[in-house]
């Protein structure tokens, strides 16, 4: 028998699938999952509790369907043809008209604990505890192997040096997620009051189907983040997925990277934030010696841990001429910045100050001195 090519094998079933006049004008009921767009097209997986298959929804078929009855968890009726691939022997359904059939079971299971949990009290604003500002632990409830772990290591580490990582590695889908996210929860627990303390707990993963992010839906994960006595930052699926976890936490981060941007302080910011403080306060120092010291009539320069400090006297005051009698000022060099402060005291306009930095020059005035 002369062998066939692939090529030819799935032509000929894609063929076979196409005439076959039971596969056009399909009437299927199922469970929308798994929704996304490219362009003007839409893509999604039908599924009941036994099987599913893939199915799409072109541009010009869009058009007239009302896409506001697509979306995950939604039982709909579609009227489909079949749609084969012969290039990769796949095949799918090419949806062309919608009615809604009734609420999936994902979403009615959603809505079914979260109208329990909110009756129980679970979402009061009361029962928030505060995300600590200064955290020496962030403790990570996710898949050590996942995106979210590494995007929430980068952020953290580049906000912060100061504080530690604690990761408690988890499964967080398929079976056995439920368990595992539960348990990690109440290890952290007793870790933290074991005197390891964890300040702050993130819990969560990246984004997936809804199937993927069940676990995170699951009334005894919710149970377990509000019994915890460590604040938790809620981080499932992206900006437009929400969970009950999202609900019960402390707070709701829409991605595991704004989780880990919320649960730590910029450190290297905040460091800038003293040293530019640090060196204010000198200046004021300065500023109320010139006005609480009297002026002797020599220069005098003293040497400071930052820089030189150097007083002196004008022939008249640069502002007004006035007599030199009354017109004084100060000099200061900070070494570590190359800036340099000239104060210049004059009784008939007050106190002036010349900041100096570079090429570039600030005249401040300080009237009421």
């Amino acid at each position: 028998m002369k062998p066939v090519t692939v090529t030819q094998v799935n032509e000929y079933i894609a063929k076979k699938l196409r005439d076959d006049l039971n596969l056009h004008g399909l009437v299927v009921e199922g469970e929308i999952s798994g929704l996304s767009r490219s362009g003007q097209h839409y893509y999604l997986t039908l599924k009941d509790a036994n099987s599913q298959i893939r199915a799409a929804i072109w541009g010009q078929n869009a058009a007239k369907i009302d896409m506001s009855l697509v979306e995950n968890g939604k039982k709909i009726v579609a009227v489909c043809d079949i749609s084969p691939y012969s290039k990769n022997g796949t095949y799918s359904l090419s949806i062309r008209h919608i009615e809604v059939a009734g609420e999936g079971d994902l979403a009615a299971e959603f809505n079914r604990i979260k109208e329990k949990l909110e009756k129980e009290g679970l979402f009061d604003k009361k029962y928030k505890k505060p995300i600590p500002v200064f955290p020496y632990r962030v403790g990570v409830v996710t898949s050590s192997t996942g995106a979210a772990i590494e995007d929430i290591r980068k952020i953290i580490t580049a906000k912060n040096d100061l504080t530690d990582i604690i990761i408690f590695p988890t499964a967080v889908q398929g079976v056995g997620a439920v368990r595992s996210i539960c348990e990690n929860i109440k290890i952290a627990n007793r870790l933290s009051e074991s005197g390891i303390h964890i300040d702050t707990l993130i819990v969560g993963r990246g984004g997936g189907s809804p199937e993927d992010l069940a676990a995170f839906n699951d009334e005894e994960v919710a149970r377990a983040i509000f019994a915890s006595d460590i604040p938790v930052i809620s981080a499932v699926g992206h900006e437009i997925d929400y969970s009950i976890c999202d609900f019960v936490a402390d707070l709701r981060a829409e991605t595991p990277t704004a989780a880990a941007d919320a649960a730590v302080m910029d450190t290297f910011r905040l460091r800038e934030d003293i040293e530019s403080s640090r060196k204010m306060l000198i200046l004021f120092q300065l500023i109320l010696y010139l006005r609480c010291v009297p002026m002797p009539r020599l220069p005098l320069s003293v040497l400071l841990r930052d820089g030189l400090l150097i007083q002196f006297f004008f022939p008249s005051c640069p502002f007004c001429d006035h007599s030199s009698d009354v017109s004084s000022g100060i000099a200061v060099f900070l070494k570590d910045t190359f800036q340099s402060f000239v104060f210049i005291s004059c009784r008939l306009n007050g106190f002036s100050l010349f900041f100096c930095h570079l090429i570039n020059i600030v005249y401040v005035r300080f009237d009421g001195f």
